[in-house]
């Protein structure tokens, strides 16, 4: 990936989320919801620093679907993205060392 300044690289991800989020007519999704082989082609083209393990799985609740009145329900195990580091922070780290690693930086701070 050829250098580019960070705000240049923000909004193109920006505009690939954008394109997956607005449902595709025909495509039998709800206002809002997404499909992930769009999800994962839009974010094909940014590199990741290889520490997340992905894809985490969903894990069925029929408990809190009962409770809540719904037929099924799945939850996200997003705290399976790594053995040392769990939750969603571990994915946003991914793809800023990724960028970080093809710049050639070697050191990256963040918050």
């Amino acid at each position: 990936m050829e250098r580019q300044p960070r705000r240049a690289l923000t909004r193109a991800f920006l505009r690939s989320l954008e394109r997956i989020i607005t449902p595709r007519e025909g495509a039998g999704l709800k206002h809002g919801a997404m499909d992930a082989a769009a999800i994962i082609e839009a974010l094909a083209p940014f590199p990741r620093g290889g520490i997340a393990q992905l894809p985490t799985p969903l894990e069925p609740a029929p408990g809190l679907a009962a409770e809540l009145g719904l037929s099924a329900l799945a939850v996200k195990r997003d705290d399976r993205t790594s053995p040392r580091y769990g939750g969603n922070k571990v994915r946003k780290l991914d793809f800023l060392l990724g960028q970080a690693l093809a710049e050639g930086r070697r050191a990256e701070v963040t918050f």
